[in-house]
């Protein structure tokens, strides 16, 4: 199944890769770093819990595992109106929507927001690049994208309600999410990248303290009988960090271009502990 949204630092042109270094078995599937979830998807696994520290994303997924006939009339609705117009008129309904959601976002709210994770949708898709960001007052603040007609599968959405009906969704921090890994468990963690600025949550960067803290819920889970594995951009921090567990080196394609000749090529590596 493919994911339901674009998601920057998505591995799904690596799935391939990544699943060849899979362990053959395994039980609970664990994603600490959900983001827009092409392994998950790809994979449907029986037993998952699934989080992610970004509260937008996380309420468009509970709200599509909880009331999937709902979300998917408001999104028919949206998305065939704005459809319908044209591309200057897109634009005023993009750059509309996008502020009645920071100003609704502002005024608090809980999980599940129905209304909100429909507008989340429409959001990621009509934006520049598809990418969702915020600034440091966690703002969305991406700029309208290209508009063209927003993709939207009514049987696909479905589909994928199916699969998080029986997984556990979470909007909790990435200790939390992977303190619950057990023996004989699968945890993919897909953080952002080293010392990059991360604006899909509003606060600063993934840095040092970060991967530190990180490393060692993560070692400490392979030390319960978990499986990890672990994909960052290459750095010497991050190899000196992690020296002991198995490391394979993975081409990538820098996605952060607007432009496809502006996306040059990186390396990431592979990190597994917990099984060869």
């Amino acid at each position: 199944m493919n994911p339901l949204y674009k998601w920057v630092g998505s591995k799904r042109a690596y799935l391939d890769t990544i699943k060849g270094l899979m362990p053959p078995t395994h039980n609970t599937y664990h994603e600490p770093f959900f983001g827009g979830g092409s392994l998950y998807f790809d994979l449907e696994p029986r037993l998952a819990l699934i989080s992610d520290a970004n509260k937008h994303s996380i309420n468009f997924i509970k709200a599509l595992a909880a009331a999937p006939n709902d979300l998917i009339d408001q999104l028919t609705t949206t998305v065939g109106h704005h459809n319908s117009v044209s591309k200057p008129e897109r634009r005023r309904l993009f750059e509309t929507a996008r502020a009645g959601y920071n100003q609704r976002n502002a005024q608090g709210w809980t999980l599940i927001h129905l209304e909100l994770a429909a507008a989340f949708y429409g959001l990621v898709r009509g934006a520049f690049n598809g990418m969702w960001r915020v600034n440091a007052n966690g703002e969305f603040n991406n700029p309208f994208g290209d508009g063209k007609p927003l993709l939207f599968d009514a049987d696909h959405f479905r589909s994928a309600s199916k699969l998080l009906a029986r997984t556990t969704i979470r909007n909790v921090d990435f200790g939390v999410a992977i303190g619950d890994a057990g023996e004989g468990d699968f945890v993919f963690v897909d953080p952002p990248y080293f010392e990059t600025w991360n604006g899909y949550v509003a606060g600063g960067t993934f840095g040092v303290p970060e991967h530190y803290r990180l490393q060692r819920v993560c070692g400490d889970a392979a030390k319960r009988g978990a499986k990890v594995m672990v994909t960052v951009g290459d750095h010497p921090y991050l190899r000196s960090l992690y020296k002991g567990w198995r490391l394979v080196e993975m081409e990538r394609n820098q996605q952060m271009s607007g432009k496809a000749e502006g996306r040059k090529k990186e390396v990431d590596i592979v990190l597994m502990g917990g099984y060869e």
